[in-house]
């Protein structure tokens, strides 16, 4: 594959080459490319034209109000089944939504009539942090070279149309495994920022995206091949605008180093982003509004990120008056218990990792695991509720976190960390509405929110295993029945 052939020419690339050597280089990756690429494209161009069609109300779905009747409904907001349920939708929202005996009489001759009887009806879900440009393929050898040189080859036109093609390919899977809504946390080329204009346009059909466009870390930080990188306050005051410049739902910033970056094990999510960096980049965001998430591994910095007011993926041990402080703050959580944990399940061979980035990803998996305790127990202690601070991501596309799989994540929130079924559903769908800031359009089944919801022939909170099987329910977005491949 063309990923594969890529790696290749790059194989023998370091951070010392030479300018010579790395013109030859790219000149060599476009000679060399050109064919193989154009013959890779022109097969997705079809192929891709059948799983992401055109305008959304082309897909032989007409403007016919659908009701669904006599169903199940899992309550999200209230964590409750309520039955005998019934809904009707009209386009993309729903318009009405309550128990069958109060529904008025419904006319027929403009109504699809849906008998779920014996049905269960929830929302569709949210994974709450994606990489939509990667699929979960073995970590690419481009991605440990100089970070000019990643970012100019993603920016050839060939590479750029082929991973947009990649995209809509994780669109799709994401889609036909129940996700209506990802929060895109990390891209290049602003190709998050393309699609997601594509879908709210009618241009192309999936499913809801909020996206981060480019990350922001600092000098020597992690992922500096898709990233801004900053060195001052005013560098980072900069990279904010140019991100409210190109139309961003939220922000990314990477604090800490992670597994691929570590020097050492001891290293893995230490801190690298001065808090004086870090507080300008939350003080410019919140001129334009924009939510701030960061990638944040240890326990200090996870306590500057609340500080900052910025939201925390991945984690660490998090002290009680942090957790205070989130819930004042309206912060969320989002664990990504999944991530670490494919690094670890798989092979060295399978995820391109080396003997000390899996020791590196069995610390940040426990950093992980102390954080989601500590949110528990305090958010419990406080509030009532265990997981009123949590939301769901899994890190989908990286190495073995493949996008169809996010269920997983759920299902270690029961397992392991002690959520009931309800609850670990709750993190990926009422509580995403709220910390995504759509919560008037989406999180729970009511009247006036997105027709985005899961039909299932069984109660799912009986067995969360079936939101892996695909087969196993239908998916409803935008008003639309998916046709899955």
């Amino acid at each position: 594959m063309a990923g594969d052939s890529l790696n290749l020419f790059l194989i023998s690339y370091n951070k010392t080459i030479s300018p010579v050597l790395e013109y030859h280089l790219i000149s060599s990756i476009l000679l060399n490319g050109i064919c193989m690429c154009w013959t890779y494209m022109g097969y997705f161009d079809s192929y891709y034209h059948k799983i992401m069609p055109g305008k959304a109300r082309e897909q032989g779905e007409s403007m016919t109000k659908k009701c669904f009747r006599n169903f199940t409904l899992l309550d999200t907001r209230n964590g409750v089944c309520r039955e005998n349920m019934t809904m009707i939708i009209a386009a993309d929202k729903i318009i009405a939504l309550a128990a069958d005996a109060d529904i008025q009489a419904i006319n027929k001759s403009d109504t699809d009539i849906i008998d779920c009887t014996g049905k269960y009806i929830m929302p569709g879900l949210c994974n709450a942090h994606v990489h939509i440009m990667f699929t979960g393929e073995k970590l690419p050898s481009v991605s440990f070279f100089n970070p000019k040189l990643v970012q100019f080859l993603a920016g050839l036109p060939l590479i750029r149309n082929m991973l947009m093609k990649k995209r809509k390919k994780v669109l799709k899977t994401s889609l036909d495994s129940g996700i209506t809504v990802l929060r895109v946390l990390g891209d290049v080329n602003w190709g998050d920022v393309k699609i997601r204009d594509e879908i709210n346009s009618g241009k192309i059909f999936g499913p809801h995206l909020f996206v981060a466009g480019r990350s922001i870390t600092p000098v020597g930080g992690h992922g500096e091949g898709m990233s801004y990188i900053v060195g001052s306050e005013a560098e980072a005051r900069a990279a904010v605008k140019d991100l409210h410049s190109h139309r961003v739902d939220c922000i990314k910033v990477l604090q800490t180093k992670g597994v691929t970056d570590a020097d050492d094990v001891d290293s893995a999510g230490g801190p690298i982003m001065p808090v004086a960096v870090l507080a300008a980049i939350a003080d410019e965001a919140r001129k334009y509004n924009i939510p701030v998430t960061a990638h944040s591994e240890n326990k200090e910095s996870v306590r500057e990120c609340v500080e900052c007011g910025i939201n925390v993926e991945h984690g660490a041990e998090i002290d009680e008056d942090t957790v205070l402080m989130m819930k004042e703050k309206g912060l969320f959580y989002c664990p990504t218990v999944l991530a670490p944990r494919v690094y670890l399940e798989n092979p060295p061979e399978i995820t391109g990792l080396n003997d000390m980035q899996i020791q590196a990803s069995a610390v940040v998996e426990q950093k992980i695991a102390d954080g989601l305790q500590a949110v528990i127990k305090y958010s419990q202690k406080h509030f009532g509720s265990k997981n009123c601070l949590i939301i769901a991501g899994t890190d989908a596309g990286i190495p073995m976190s493949w996008h169809d799989e996010f269920a997983r994540e759920l299902i270690f929130y029961v397992d392991d960390f002690g959520l009931t079924p309800m609850e670990a559903i709750q993190t990926a769908t009422y509580n995403a509405g709220l910390a995504l800031n759509i919560a008037d359009q989406y999180g729970c089944l009511e009247a006036g929110k997105w027709a985005d919801f899961l039909i299932f022939a069984e109660n799912p909170l009986d067995n969360l295993k079936l939101l892996l099987e695909p087969s196993q329910f239908e998916v409803w977005c935008q008003g639309m029945k998916v046709i899955k491949n």
